[in-house]
């Protein structure tokens, strides 16, 4: 059967488009600071993987879902003892990230040449 075949073959489409199925809210979780990944914990649908796969989740992942809900404030769930202690002893590149972050959502930090470049969707954002 060729691709426009099987194309036929579809009797429904579902889409999210305006997010009124998932709502379109996002949850700040974790967070990847100069090549380090912070924030422990789990997502409903990383329960989901893990069971799918006949795997049980690991006792520490757990723990830090729940500190993190414990911690929560809207939107966001964030947890990370090491974050904490990266930021204590200045180590941690953590106003910039979050500087970053408030100011546009796409932009990407890539090293081009030696030289932190960041890259974003548009050239709206990127400005």
């Amino acid at each position: 059967m060729t691709l426009n075949e099987e194309l036929g073959q579809i009797s429904h489409v579902f889409s999210d488009k305006t997010g009124t199925l998932t709502c379109n809210v996002m949850d700040f979780r974790k967070a990847s600071i100069n090549g380090v990944s912070y924030g422990l914990g789990i997502t409903e649908i990383g329960k989901a993987s893990w069971k799918l796969q006949g795997k049980e989740i690991p006792r520490d992942i757990l723990e830090g879902e729940e500190k993190a809900k414990a911690a929560s404030v809207p939107h966001v769930s964030f947890y990370d003892p090491d974050f904490d202690d990266h930021k204590a002893k200045g180590d941690l590149k953590a106003p910039e990230f979050f500087r970053i972050l408030s100011l546009c959502h796409d932009a990407i930090p890539e090293r081009i040449d030696g030289k932190i470049k960041l890259s974003a969707s548009n050239p709206d954002d990127e400005a």
